[in-house]
C-alpha cells in the first residue's frame, strides 16, 4: 500500500470519527431538547389549570358589579 492510500484512509478513518462524535452531540441536543419541551409542556399545564379558579372569579366578580 502506498503512502498515498495510507494518508487517503487515515484521512478517512479520521472523518468517520468527528462524523461520529458530532451525531452523537447531536442525539444528545436532542434528547435534551424533548426533556426540555416535556418540562414547559407540563410547566404550561399547571400555570393554566392554577389560573383557570382565579380568572372565573374576576370575570364573575365582574359581572356582578357591572
Amino acid at each position: 500500500m502506498t503512502l498515498f492510500f495510507k494518508i487517503i484512509i487515515a484521512y478517512l478513518v479520521m472523518r468517520q470519527l468527528d462524523l461520529n462524535k458530532r451525531n452523537t452531540e447531536s442525539l444528545d441536543k436532542t434528547r435534551l431538547l424533548k426533556e426540555n419541551n416535556e418540562m414547559l409542556r407540563n410547566f404550561a399545564h399547571v400555570v393554566s389549570h392554577d389560573m383557570k379558579t382565579p380568572l372565573a372569579n374576576m370575570i364573575r366578580t365582574s359581572d356582578v358589579i357591572s
